[in-house]
């Protein structure tokens, strides 16, 4: 018969009464090599089902999560991202896979009640930090909710009960099945999807982000749609830096990337592997870069240069005193023309700009 006693201490915390069952699993890994091929060949021999904790090494800090196809669940947090809501998904982007360890119990012939009850008592009899819902179905009830006394009209509770309820059954690109979900803001929750989004393209048959398919029942085909050129399995990411080269992110469109950062999509393409900093904040690349790297620096403010402003078929338009004065005379953003002085950029479509008047 298993034993939960392997992995007191391997957890930091005890792991208290628990009796498993005789075919209860447990594995930790320490060395998080290889960590997506290792663990997808563990969990699909033994049973895939079951609950994970994710263990801080640095500072002790813990989470607890659960699910009934642990491989695919466990894929999200491959796509390391310093903006996601999950907070053990923005720590490992932080820290690294090699800060942590990962403690998986298998329940291979348990139903989803009793895994979510294992992660229940997880959540109620020990501190896991990273967790911010208290409740294993993945929010707070009674006086812990964050709307708990306040009034709500008989038609909004209804409409919000009736978007809760819808069960949706999430897919891959390549149509493999990731999970099942009893509602949109579970499946929202679990895989970064705003709920808006599932709601419109459930049962369309359309690829969101170039990674989901969302259906409100099981499917037994999908017609898969193309995906654009991949990189390490999935649709071009986008790599973020900071202003001093280290990397903030990594997202699996540009339009992602926008979300989480607040740049436009047209700015992230267009500044994408120049080197340059867009909005003077990211860095952009198609690949990861060796950190730090020194990213092409903003110019810095001082004494105005003259600039030298020609049409598109490079007729002589005037000088102007600074950027600022030829980007206000044409009514072009200062931003964009402080972006593309020498660079041989057409700005909208009508000017190039440049420091010095050519010959």
């Amino acid at each position: 018969m298993s034993t939960m006693a392997e992995s007191r201490d391997n957890l930091a915390v005890p792991v208290g009464e628990i009796t498993p069952k005789d075919d209860y699993i447990i594995k930790e890994f320490y060395t998080l090599t290889n960590l997506e091929k290792d663990i997808k060949s563990f969990v699909r021999k033994h049973g895939n089902t079951g609950v994970y904790i994710w263990i801080n090494k640095e500072n002790g800090k813990r989470y607890v999560g659960s699910s009934i196809n642990l491989a695919n669940r466990l894929n999200y947090y491959f796509i390391l991202n310093f903006n996601d809501n999950n907070l053990a998904v923005r720590a490992l982007a932080k820290y690294g896979f090699e800060s942590f360890r990962l403690v998986l119990i298998l329940m291979p012939n348990s139903d989803i009640r009793e895994v979510r009850g294992l992660e229940q008592h997880f959540l109620d009899n020990f501190v896991m930090p990273y967790n911010v819902a208290m409740n294993a179905l993945g929010f707070s009830s009674g006086e812990n909710h964050p709307n708990y006394g306040i009034g709500v009209s008989k038609t909004a509770l209804e409409a919000s009960s009736l978007v809760r309820s819808v069960p949706i059954f999430a897919y891959d690109y390549n149509g493999e099945f990731i999970g099942s979900y009893d509602s949109i803001d579970k499946a929202s929750k679990a895989l970064n999807v705003i709920s808006k989004t599932i709601s419109q393209n459930r049962d369309t048959g359309n690829l969101v982000y170039n990674l989901y398919y969302f259906y409100s029942t099981e499917q037994t085909h999908i017609d898969l749609k193309p995906v654009p050129e991949k990189v390490n399995g999935l649709a071009e990411l986008v790599f973020a830096y900071d202003i001093d080269g280290n990397l903030i992110g990594k997202y699996s469109s540009g339009g992602e990337a926008s979300k989480a950062l607040g740049v436009s999509t047209s700015s992230i393409n267009k500044g994408k592997n120049t080197g340059k900093l867009i909005s003077n904040k990211f860095c952009f690349f198609s690949t990861e870069q060796e950190t730090p790297f020194k990213p092409i620096p903003p110019k810095l403010p001082g004494k105005a240069k003259a600039t030298f402003v020609y049409d598109s078929d490079n007729n002589f338009v005037g000088e102007f005193g600074s950027v600022r004065a030829a980007a206000k005379a044409l009514n072009i953003p200062k931003s964009t023309a402080n972006a593309h002085v020498d660079d041989g950029y057409l700005i909208g479509g009508k000017y190039y700009f440049y420091s010095s008047k050519k010959e």
